[in-house]
């Protein structure tokens, strides 16, 4: 499976420590590094909301953000505060028009130590993600509505001619996933 993500935040390799990325290899475009290729090795669990329909690429994540806070928060059904990790995915079946809402699904990574069993929520369900790959694409300024759709094609523009490209041409019937940090610095992902 590949991810390909845009991200406006510079640190987010740093991020991603939650799920034990590693980088495994470099796509080098125009004067700096467009699409450091990521690996999470491992099958991971992600806690996820029920679908949020809306039209706004942030603010269906910033919504579904608030509910997996309340969860960490201890709003689940052992009432357990659990700590945040990162990175947080968002998940978008879009819209056949441009006016239309779309289907986001928010999930945040869980922790390590609460893998095994993770606390069940009114709402939430959990994801079982099986070994990834994901391109990143790094851009300065924050991800807008207006703005995400010309970073998602540079993104792509930019693995064109590489092994990811076949991995993303296969993938786009399936799938838009959008990648946040804490603070809503968003990335766009195909996979």
């Amino acid at each position: 499976m590949l991810k390909a993500i845009i991200s406006p935040d510079p640190s987010l390799k740093r991020k991603l420590w939650s799920c034990k990325m590693r980088l495994r290899r470099a796509v080098l475009g125009y004067t700096h590094l467009l699409a450091p290729a990521l690996e999470c090795p491992n099958i991971t669990f992600w806690m996820s909301t029920s679908s949020i329909q809306d039209i706004s690429l942030v603010e269906a994540p910033e919504t579904g953000f608030l509910r997996l806070f309340d969860y960490i928060q201890g709003k689940n059904s052992y009432e357990e505060k659990i700590e945040m990790t990162a990175p947080v995915i968002t998940e978008v079946s879009p819209s056949d028009g441009p006016f239309c809402e779309s289907s986001f699904t928010v999930s945040f990574y869980v922790p390590k130590e609460n893998q095994a069993n993770p606390p069940p929520a009114k709402g939430l369900h959990v994801q079982r993600w099986k070994p990834t790959y994901v391109a990143v694409r790094q851009f300065k300024g924050f991800v807008t509505d207006s703005n995400v759709g010309e970073e998602a094609a540079a993104l792509q523009a930019s693995l064109a001619d590489t092994i990811w490209a076949a991995a993303i041409e296969k993938s786009l019937p399936d799938s838009t996933i959008a990648v946040a940090s804490t603070t809503l610095h968003l990335s766009l992902t195909t996979g």
